[in-house]
Formats: C-alpha cells, structure tokens, sequence
C-alpha cells in the first residue's frame, strides 16, 4: 500500500511538473478564466441580468432606449436596445465612473455592428477585457513566490470564487456593480504589489495607481463613496513603504484629498436615485427591522398611518400609494435623509443588527435574483451548477450570523498582527503597513453591509452586497496565499532572501 501511495505521488509530481512546462500557473488561470467568463457571456443560453427598474435613465442619459411597451426585459436577458437618433435631452441626467466603459461598447458597436441597435454584449466584450487584466494583476500577486502546487491550488480557488455568476452576471447588464467589482479586483491586486515588490520607483508608481483607483471606485455611485473611506484607510499604511520626504509629504497630502474630493464631486451632481433609495430605506430597512412600524415612521417625523407602505418599493407598479404624488413626497420623502437614517440605527443598534442579519442572508445565498436567460433559451441546472458554484458553497457552509464575520475579522487582524511584530523585530516594517492595509480592506468589507441598510434597505441587497462579497471573497484568497509562502509567521532569512528589509530606516528617523 505504501509503494503505490509512492509511486501515484511520483506520477503525480511528474504530471505537474509536466504541465508547469507547457501550462504554468498563471498562464492556466488566466485561459481558464478567459474560457469561463466567454462561455457565459457569449455562448447560447446566454445569461444575464434582468431590468428592475434602473435602466431606463441609465439608457437614456446614455443615447439609449428600451422597445416601448416590451416587457421582456423585466423578465428575461434582453440583449438589443434602440440607440437614440436624435436630440437627447436627458445626456448627463446619470453621471458615473460606469458610464465611461458603456460609451466606448457603444463606439464599437456602431463600428462593427449597426448603428441604431446596440447589443450589450459589446459591453459584456468591454467588462470581460477590462476584468481579465484585473484578474492577472490579482492572481500574478497571490501566486507569488509559491510553490508549483501550491500555485496550481491557489490559481484554482481564485478562478473559482472569481468566476461565479454572482460577480460575472453584471457583464450583461447596465448597472454599475460591474464596474465597481472590477476596480476593487484592480485595488487589491495594485496593493499586493506594494507590499511584494521591492523597487522603490515602482513601489511609488503603484501607489499613486491605487489612488487613482480609489478616486474613480468613489465616482461609481454615492453609496460606493462611504466604502471608499475603508480604502482610504489601506492607502494610508502605504505611505509607510514611500520613501523620501518629498515624496511622502505629496503622498500623505492626496491621500488626505482623497474624501474630500470625492465627497465635493458626488455634491456636484443629483442622484437620480437617491429618491428611490431613500424611500426604500424607510419601507424596506428601518420599518422592517423594527417590531413597531408606528414607532419607526414617527421617529423621522412621519405620521403613523405610512407604516402601510411597509416593505414596498419605489416603483412597485401596483403599490398601496404612487411614491410620486404630492402627499407621499410631502408627508415621508421630505422627514428623510441618510444622516437621519444612520443616527436611527446608532440609537437603534438592536435593529440595525437584524438588518446586518437579513444582509448576511442576501450575500451567503445563492444570488439569483435578477440573473435570467435569454427569452425561449432552453437551459438546464448544469448552467446553475457550473456558474454559481461558489455562491452555492457559501450560502450552504457559511453561518447565518454575522457574529461570524466579527470573529473572522478578529482572527485576521491577530494573526497579521504577530506577523507584524515580528517583521519590526526583523528589521521590514512593510509587514505593519499590511497589518493596517488589512484593516482597511475589513473596514471596507463591514461599510460595504452598512451603506446599503443606510442608503436602500433591504430593496436591492442583492445587488448593493456584490462589494461586500467580493471584497470577503478576495480578504480570504490574500490570507490563504500568505499562508501557503509562510509569509505570516516570518523569519528573518525569508525577508533578506525577499529583498524586503527596510533600506531607508535612518532616512525615515531623519
């Protein structure tokens, strides 16, 4: 038993080793990843989210339309839509980071295929080249300095979790959760390099990379902005490996901007759905989460009698009252705010935790909602299986408390912070800069449950809880690739042979 046990071994390193020549780690993620993601997009059946409402301004403010009249895009992956001919008069009624990658589907849909019908999956074409290069960044970083197996393991359990039809769906779609799921993918794999790499000029280069990143994630819509502040907080660790008065000075002042600015650029524009979310904030968030309706509308100054409109939505079509009249927008709109909704739940924090409850089921099932094929497509559970695979693990095996993730968080932030007192010990403080680094990444990941219970309620959690998952997702494959190189509970022989010690302590004291 045992000479079989050592011969399947020696096959099977041969096997590897075999592949390693023709198929390494990086190159086999990235063909795997580029194999799946144009399967579901562009192979028949073809999946894609569903229209709940959004679209129409989003098409408008982008020279498009819907077919009038035509209900199938509430019910199922509707791919073509008119291009607007002529004067326009609601361009720029959206604005968002979002739009950028929409307009050039649209230029390349009018070069290669017509004019006056745009088909989405230009875009989907746009958000897959936009992901891959993301996804190599990320996956370049997390194999680093592993081993051949250890990297084959690692570059499957990214694919894995980075494929799934919970994240990969928005590609055929017009909401910007796309976009905002790429940009993190392209933060965190920039932040990765900072700490693996050891060229100060590139070290410098990657960092102003993230700020940039940082800044356009904050001008995808208002609610990103708020989750942008845990980012904020993983770029201020990075000053700590910018060397160089000068250039330390220019880094701590843009970071310092950062809010600001962003804050400043979401005021100079309306939000077109802050009505909406605001609504839905009430009858979806504060009057669901609390035992006594009554109680939660007369709180914000709302007469008791709009408890009734609890758990509707916005632009529910057969809803108990039309959210547009002038006794809705008088007797609740106007009690409402997002500062007024984040007070309630911090004098209500028994509420906002069976919020954070109902986020936690949104975001560990399997996500669904929305995700449609195309109208006639015949299709099977093998698509379900195939695609939200890794939706389907985490819905089934992670708890339903969001204890959880607070105990998740306190393991994480001890275990990096031994590694960081070891590495001031030997001599590389690059290793407190990623302890704070990881705080900011979980700081980000709890501020992406909250903004979407401040700003819409439970309405859309399936959709506004894409960052927190993807963050989480992205959190646990940083952990296991440390944990695969060692690269927790460090020695001092790990660091010289990396090139990671300080270089520029007296520099720094001086």
């Amino acid at each position: 038993m045992k000479e079989k046990w050592i011969h399947f071994k020696e096959r099977f390193s041969g096997g590897i080793n075999q592949l390693n020549r023709y198929l390494p780690p990086l190159r086999l993620g990235m063909l795997l990843m580029f194999i799946i993601i144009t399967i579901f997009l562009f192979a028949p059946p073809v999946l894609g989210m569903t229209d709940t409402g959004e679209y129409s301004l989003i098409l408008r403010a982008n020279g498009l339309r819907e077919i009038p009249g035509n209900t199938d895009y509430y019910k199922y992956f509707v791919p073509k839509y008119p291009i607007l001919q002529y004067y326009n008069s609601d361009h720029g009624a959206y604005m968002s980071v979002a739009n950028v990658p929409l307009q050039f589907a649209i230029f390349l849909n009018k070069c290669f295929y017509s004019k006056t019908i745009f088909d989405i999956r230009f875009l989907a074409f746009v958000y897959e080249t936009l992901f891959l290069i993301g996804f190599y960044i990320l996956l370049k970083r997390l194999l680093c300095n592993l081993t051949t197996k250890q990297a084959y393991i690692m570059m499957l359990l990214t694919v894995f979790f980075l494929s799934d039809a919970t994240y990969i769906g928005y590609f055929n779609s017009f909401y910007s959760e796309a976009t905002s799921f790429i940009l993190i993918i392209y933060f965190i794999g920039i932040n990765l390099a900072i700490y693996q790499e050891n060229d100060e000029r590139r070290i410098f280069l990657y960092y102003v990379v993230a700020v940039v990143i940082t800044i356009l994630f904050m001008m995808v819509s208002h609610m990103l902005s708020v989750i942008a502040i845990g980012m904020v907080v993983t770029l201020s660790a990075g000053l700590i490996m910018v060397h160089g008065r000068q250039f330390r000075i220019a880094a701590t002042f843009v970071v310092l901007a950062i809010l600001p600015i962003g804050f400043i650029a979401d005021s100079l524009y309306n939000d077109p759905f802050a009505k909406k979310q605001l609504f839905e904030s009430e009858t979806t968030g504060a009057m669901i989460a609390s035992k006594n309706p009554e109680a939660a509308a007369t709180r914000f100054g709302i007469e008791p009698q709009y408890e009734i409109l609890r758990n509707q939505k916005y632009e529910a079509q057969y809803g108990l009252a039309q959210t547009n009249s002038k006794t809705i927008q008088k007797g609740m709109m106007q009690h409402l705010s997002t500062m007024r909704m984040t007070w309630y739940y911090f004098m209500h924090p028994t509420e906002l935790w069976k919020m954070l409850g109902i986020a936690l089921e949104n975001q560990n099932q399997a996500r669904a909602n929305g995700l449609a094929f195309e109208k006639g497509s015949k299709h099977g559970s093998w698509q379900q299986l195939m695609f939200q695979g890794a939706t389907m693990i985490k819905g089934a095996f992670l708890p339903k408390k969001f204890g959880f993730y607070l105990l998740l968080a306190v393991i994480i932030i001890s275990v990096y912070a031994v590694s960081a007192y070891r590495g001031t010990l030997l001599g590389s403080k690059r290793y407190v800069a990623r302890f704070i680094s990881n705080i900011g990444l979980l700081f980000a990941m709890f501020l992406s449950f909250l903004a979407p219970i401040i700003f819409s309620g439970s309405g859309n959690m399936n959709r506004t809880l894409l960052t927190a998952s993807a963050i989480m997702d992205m959190l646990v494959l940083v952990v296991i690739s440390d944990f695969l190189r060692k690269d927790i509970w460090i020695e001092r022989d790990q660091i010289v042979l990396a090139g990671l010690e300080d270089k520029h302590s007296n520099e720094d004291e001086a």
